[in-house]
C-alpha cells in the first residue's frame, strides 16, 4: 500500500491546486450530496429492516454543507439513499425481496438524483462499514454520468484516506474532518472566487500512483458552528418510521416522530479506541443556547418532530451552557422528549447532578453512559475520563430519576484483557445497577491509538477495515443479532469452563464470553428486581427485544414472563413463558446454553 505523504502546508498548495483543477470541475454550479446506504445490499436483512432495526438518522453533515453552499450561491440537491431504501422495505415481502431488489431501489433513486446533471457529486461516509457501499455508488455514478466529479467526506474518509483513494479509483478527492466551510471554499477556488490559500483538509492522488494530502485544519466555530442544517425536502418526521433514530424507541411516547440535533462537537476525552478526537480535533466547541433551542423548535413546528436524539459525544461539556439549554427548553414548553443515545461521560454527570435534574425536567427519557470496563487498569490504559467512583456515583444518581431509562456501554476484548478483568466489568455493572447494558466486542477503527497498538502487536493487519464477520455488525446490527447468527451456525463453545482469571481470551473465545457477560449484567439481575418502576422499564424494553429486535429467542421471553408475573399479569406471564419453552425446545443451541447458564425454562 502506498505510503501517505502529508504535504507541507505552503510550498505544496500550488501542487494541490493543480491536481484539484485536473480532477474536479472548474466553476461548478450544481452539487448533488448523498447519504448512502449504511451497509451493502446483500447484507441487509429485509425482515430486520421491516422491524426498523437499522439506523436511520437524518443526514446532518450534508445538511450543514447545503446551508453553507446555499449561502455561496450554489445549487445544492440532497438525496438520502439510506432512508429511501429502508422506507421502501417497510412494505416488502422478505421472502421475495433480495439484494437485487435493494440494489434496484437505491440505483433508481440515485439515477433520479443525477437527472439534475450535477457538476459534482459528494458522498458522506461516516462509518467504516460504509466503505464498500460508497465504492459501489461511486462506480454507479461514474457509469451513469461519466463526466461528473465524485468526492467523499466524513469520519471514515478522514480515518482512512489512503485506503479509500487506493481502493475506490472512481472517487476523485476527499474532504477531511469537519468541512462546513472548507468544502465551499474549495468550490470557490475552482470557480475563481478564491485563491489557493483556502485549500486545506483535502486529499487526492498525486498523478503518479501516490496520495497527496493537505491536512491543515479549520474547525468551525462562532456563527458557522451555530448554523442549522438545511434538509431541503427530506421527510425528517418520517425517519423513525423507517429505522432507528436513537436506541430508546421502546421508552419514547407512543407515535413519537424522532430526529436529531447537535449541541457540542468533539469530546474532552482521549479514549484510545475512539476516532472522535481524530475527526473533530482536540477540545470541544459548543453552539449558542439560542441556536440549539431554536433549531429544536423549528424541527417541531416545521417537521413535526416530537422526539430528539442528541448526536453529541460530550453532551455535558460546558455545564453552565448545557444547563441553560435544558432550562430554555423547559421555559419554552416545547413538549419534545429527548435521549442521549451517543453516551454521556459519567464523571461529568457525577460532578453536575443539576444537569441530570434539568435534563429530566426538559424531556429526557433515556441516557447512555460510556463505561467500557470495570477494571481500573483497563480504564487507565484506554484513557477513560471516568473512574470506578464516578460510575458508582452515576448509578446512585440515576436511581433517583426513574423516568429516565439508563443504559451503559461495555466493551470486552481489549488487547491483553484477562478473564478476571472482564469479571470486574460484570461486578461494576451489577453494582452500578443501570437499567440495561450493551456489551460490545472491541472494534478497532483506523486512526485510533488502539488500532495502531493492535497492528504493532500483530493482532490485526495494517489497512484492515474490520468490515467482515463479527466486527462488521457494529452500529447497525446489535450484538443480539450477532448472537442470532451464531445460534444459526450452531457455534456454542465450552470455553466458559475455563475459570483462570489470568486467562487472556482470544478472538475465537469471544462469542461464548459475550453471551455469558450479557447474561450476567442483564438477565441475571432481573430475578432480583422487585421495584415496580424498574419492572415497568424492563417490561417495555424486553417486549421490544422479544417482538422486534431478536425474534425466537427464549432468554428475553423467559425473563419477560417473570417481569409480567411481578407486575400482576399472569396471562401475559404464561404467554411469554410458553414462547420461551417453544424456542428453547426447538433449538439445540439454546438447550445447551440454558444448561450451562443453569436457567430453567
Amino acid at each position: 500500500m502506498t505510503a501517505l505523504p502529508i504535504i507541507a502546508r505552503e510550498d505544496s498548495r500550488a501542487r494541490m491546486a493543480e491536481r484539484l483543477r485536473a480532477v474536479l470541475p472548474r466553476a461548478p454550479k450544481t452539487v448533488l450530496l448523498i447519504q448512502p446506504l449504511q451497509i451493502p445490499d446483500e447484507k441487509i436483512d429485509v425482515a430486520m429492516a421491516a422491524r426498523k432495526r437499522y439506523y436511520c438518522y437524518p443526514p446532518y453533515a450534508i445538511g450543514l454543507l447545503k446551508t453553507d453552499l446555499g449561502r455561496r450561491g450554489y445549487d445544492v440537491r440532497l438525496i438520502d439513499l439510506n432512508h429511501h431504501v429502508l422506507a421502501a422495505l417497510q412494505d416488502r415481502d422478505p421472502a421475495t425481496t433480495g439484494p437485487d431488489d435493494i440494489r434496484d431501489l437505491w440505483q433508481a433513486e440515485l439515477r433520479r438524483g443525477l437527472a439534475c446533471q450535477p457538476d459534482l457529486v459528494g458522498i458522506s461516509c461516516m462509518f467504516t462499514m460504509t466503505h464498500e457501499v460508497i465504492g459501489r455508488m461511486a462506480r454507479f455514478i461514474r457509469a451513469e454520468a461519466p463526466g461528473v466529479a465524485v468526492v467523499a467526506g466524513g469520519v471514515h474518509v478522514t480515518n482512512a484516506p489512503e485506503i479509500v483513494l487506493n481502493e475506490i479509483p472512481e472517487i476523485d478527492a476527499l474532504f477531511l474532518h469537519e468541512c462546513d466551510t472548507v468544502f465551499g471554499e474549495t468550490l470557490d477556488f475552482l470557480s475563481g472566487r478564491a485563491d489557493a490559500q483556502v485549500l486545506r483538509q483535502v486529499a487526492t492522488r498525486d498523478g503518479d500512483g501516490g496520495v497527496m494530502l493537505l491536512d491543515e485544519r479549520h474547525a468551525p466555530e462562532g456563527a458557522v458552528l451555530d448554523s442549522a442544517p438545511d434538509f431541503d425536502a427530506l421527510p425528517l418526521g418520517d425517519y423513525s418510521a423507517a429505522g432507528e433514530s436513537g436506541v430508546f424507541r421502546f421508552w419514547r411516547p407512543a407515535g413519537a416522530r424522532a430526529s436529531a440535533s447537535l449541541m457540542h462537537r468533539g469530546c474532552r476525552a482521549r479514549c484510545t479506541f475512539c476516532s472522535v478526537r481524530h475527526f473533530n480535533g482536540p477540545g470541544v466547541r459548543g453552539r449558542s443556547v439560542g441556536a440549539v433551542v431554536d433549531e429544536i423548535e423549528r424541527l417541531r413546528d416545521e417537521r413535526g418532530v416530537t422526539h430528539l436524539t442528541w448526536l453529541d459525544d460530550d453532551l455535558f461539556y460546558e455545564p453552565d451552557k448545557t444547563l441553560a439549554v435544558f432550562q430554555e427548553m423547559t421555559r419554552r414548553d416545547l413538549g419534545v422528549t429527548w435521549d442521549a443515545s451517543n453516551g454521556i461521560i459519567a464523571s461529568a454527570a457525577a460532578a453536575h447532578p443539576e444537569l441530570v435534574e434539568a435534563a429530566a425536567a426538559s424531556g429526557c427519557i433515556g441516557m447512555y453512559f460510556g463505561i467500557e470496563s470495570g477494571n481500573a487498569e483497563i480504564l487507565a490504559r484506554i484513557r477513560k475520563p471516568s473512574g470506578l467512583k464516578h460510575y458508582l456515583r452515576v448509578g446512585e444518581l440515576m436511581a433517583g430519576h426513574p423516568g429516565i431509562f439508563t443504559r451503559g456501554f461495555l466493551i470486552i476484548g481489549f488487547p491483553g484483557e484477562t478473564l478476571g478483568q472482564m469479571r470486574d466489568t460484570v461486578r461494576l455493572a451489577r453494582d452500578m445497577a443501570l437499567d440495561w447494558y450493551t456489551v460490545q466486542l472491541l472494534t478497532p477503527l483506523p486512526s485510533t491509538e488502539i488500532y495502531h497498538e493492535m497492528v504493532e502487536a500483530g493482532l490485526i493487519a495494517a489497512g484492515s477495515l474490520n468490515t467482515e464477520g463479527e466486527g462488521y455488525t457494529m452500529f447497525s446490527v446489535r450484538e443480539g443479532e450477532r448472537q442470532r447468527r451464531r445460534e444459526t451456525a450452531g457455534t456454542a463453545s465450552g470455553l466458559l469452563d475455563a475459570l483462570d482469571p489470568a486467562w487472556v481470551p482470544g478472538p475465537a473465545d469471544m462469542s461464548a464470553l459475550w453471551l455469558m457477560i450479557d447474561f450476567e449484567v442483564n438477565y441475571a439481575r432481573v430475578a432480583d428486581q422487585r421495584d415496580p418502576a424498574r419492572l415497568r422499564k424492563l417490561r417495555a424494553f424486553l417486549a421490544d427485544v422479544c417482538d422486534r429486535m431478536t425474534l425466537d429467542n427464549p432468554l428475553p421471553n423467559l425473563f419477560l414472563g417473570l417481569v409480567e408475573e411481578r407486575l400482576g399479569d399472569p396471562a401475559q406471564a404464561e404467554r411469554r413463558r410458553h414462547a420461551a419453552r417453544g424456542f428453547h425446545d426447538a433449538s439445540p443451541y439454546w438447550r445447551t446454553w440454558f444448561e450451562r447458564l443453569e436457567v430453567s425454562v
